[in-house]
């Protein structure tokens, strides 16, 4: 009962917030309380009879076992209130969030992994929509040539990596970390930097992503 008031007064009704601090004795409660475990309980202590004997005991914990089922009641009533509000909460945020100019990023660009310095991974954009997305076409196809070597190890080759973009040219990285840049209109190669990373023996091969630097007085495109 303790931990659901201190969870409660701590967080409110937060569901992301509530829910990890009253999880883990929810699940323990659940478990006390299973058939196989009462028994076991009741059957250890049968032998150690308090005094007043076998009413006394079998009294305190049936008093125990209401008081725990009510403190478990109040805790899943705090979780549901907690979802429900916690979904308007989060509605709410995401609005709000959304309606701020995000750090770093530019609208029509992807120009971090996370399209913005906060990670957001939203775009404003809504040309492409839940009516037209069945009507999509393939613009190109584009083949890196890049592709597991004789040292790899047989399950470690793996493209990963978030593409970003800035102006009309896509950049990412291929598992060996060779960097590409691609015109993101017709997906014609505009230069690619080679790496090709030593990777003998590695467990993974994967890129995830680039990252972009604009220099002042620098001609083209770069990464």
């Amino acid at each position: 009962m303790a931990t659901v008031l201190w969870a409660i007064w701590e967080t409110g009704f937060d569901f992301w917030a509530f829910t990890p601090r009253v999880a883990l004795p929810l699940i323990l409660m659940a478990w006390l309380y299973t058939p196989w475990v009462r028994r076991s309980l009741e059957n250890s202590n049968s032998d150690n009879t308090p005094p007043g004997g076998d009413a006394w005991w079998k009294k305190t914990l049936s008093k125990k076992a209401a008081g725990s089922k009510a403190t478990g009641a109040i805790a899943i009533i705090a979780v549901g209130g907690a979802a429900l509000l916690g979904t308007h909460q989060l509605k709410a945020q995401t609005g709000a969030r959304h309606a701020i100019t995000e750090r770093g990023a530019v609208e029509g660009d992807w120009r971090h992994y996370g399209k913005s310095l906060d990670g957001s991974h939203y775009s404003t954009l809504n040309q492409i929509n839940e009516n037209n997305i069945s009507q999509l076409e393939r613009a190109w196809v584009y083949r890196s040539g890049d592709g597991p070597r004789g040292d790899d190890l047989e399950n470690a080759f793996a493209f990963e990596a978030t593409p970003i973009e800035i102006d009309d040219t896509l950049y990412f990285c291929t598992p060996h970390s060779n960097v590409i840049a691609l015109n993101a209109d017709t997906g014609e190669e505009r230069w690619r930097f080679e790496i090709n990373a030593v990777t003998a023996n590695a467990t993974t091969l994967a890129c995830r992503g680039v990252s972009y630097h604009a220099r002042q007085g620098a001609n083209g495109c770069g990464a």
